[in-house]
């Protein structure tokens, strides 16, 4: 509890939003970081974001000893009345900040009709909500990056090269699918479709892991996630992408190859390779056959897989790429 707590603080995100909330009017409430700390601590302990269950770890799931050090209020467990109404001050709490920071808000406890969704999520995708947007993504790779920070300032990086594999993976959503008539609650939400035809409706996460290229460098340091943005599948993949490798290269001058799959091979080079070599990293993709059969010619040299090779180079081993 106390090294979860430590990774919050060293974020920065509880102070930035008690100061958000400082300023507006009526009684402070239940704190916000222990709100945040309650989630983070459900998520390790229980693999839940459930808000009952983060309720439950932070109020009755620790010692009295860390609830007095942390300031956590406390209730008769035995008296239901009292445990409901400290349930209604965390929730209120979390309503608070998810009001706070929701780039398009909107009623979500009921569903909306499916033009009224459509107009959402466009909101939630286009200019009006991109500030709102970014400031969510920031806060996230905040706590995100935070663990990274610390490996790097232990040292515990320093036999990486600066390899990364960059990938998006489902993320379900709880709510039900979209309909004709009605919109899901989650708006926004939208099918992810994996690479075996199979499909899950909810959204989609982007996520930049420390790899290795060298196969003998395995292990020789923690796999962490260096960068991660949740978005509506199917959604500016390029962009995406390109965001949790500018979030890795605040941290770190260290550049290698950036492996991604077919998904991303075939997007436009303005879109994904451009911007990605523009950072440092050498982009590693799976082509397909017909990709690699191309060839062209820049200055005198053979453009071939995304490389120049020299004019001179044999055909058998042009023919390799």
């Amino acid at each position: 509890m106390r090294k979860l707590h430590l990774v919050l603080r060293r974020s920065g995100i509880v102070e930035e939003l008690e100061e958000r909330f400082a300023a507006l009017p009526g009684p402070r409430g239940y704190p916000v970081g222990l709100v945040l700390l309650g989630l983070v601590c459900a998520c390790y302990e229980k693999a839940s974001t459930n808000l009952d269950d983060a309720f439950e770890t932070i109020t009755f799931g620790i010692s009295d000893r860390l609830r007095t050090e942390l300031g956590v209020p406390t209730c008769d467990i035995e008296d239901q009345d009292a445990v409901n109404a400290l349930y209604n001050r965390f929730h209120r709490a979390w309503s608070r900040l998810v009001r706070s920071l929701d780039p398009v808000p909107h009623e979500r406890r009921s569903r909306l009709s499916r033009a009224e969704g459509r107009r959402v999520a466009a909101a939630w995708n286009g200019p009006a909500g991109e500030p709102a947007l970014r400031r969510l993504e920031e806060l996230a790779n905040r706590l995100v990056t935070t663990p990274v920070r610390i490996a790097f300032a232990k040292g515990l990086m320093r036999h990486w090269h600066g390899d990364i594999a960059i990938d998006t993976t489902a993320v379900p959503s709880w709510a039900r699918p979209h309909t004709r008539r009605r919109s899901s609650l989650e708006a926004s939400a939208n099918w992810h479709y994996k690479g075996g035809g199979d499909k899950e409706f909810g959204y989609s996460a982007t996520l930049a892991i420390a790899a290795h290229a060298d196969p003998a460098r395995a292990g020789r340091y923690p796999q962490l996630t260096l960068g991660m943005v949740l978005h509506t599948p199917q959604k500016d993949m390029g962009r995406h992408a390109h965001y949790v490798s500018m979030i890795l290269s605040r941290l770190t001058r260290v550049r290698g190859f950036a492996a991604a799959d077919r998904a991303y091979t075939k997007l436009h080079p303005q879109d994904f390779h451009q911007p990605l070599r523009a950072l440092g990293f050498m982009p590693l993709l799976d082509l397909t056959k017909d990709q690699v059969g191309f060839e062209g010619h820049h200055q005198g040299a053979i453009a071939k897989a995304g490389r120049f090779l020299c004019p001179r180079t044999p055909r058998p081993l042009l023919d390799l790429y």
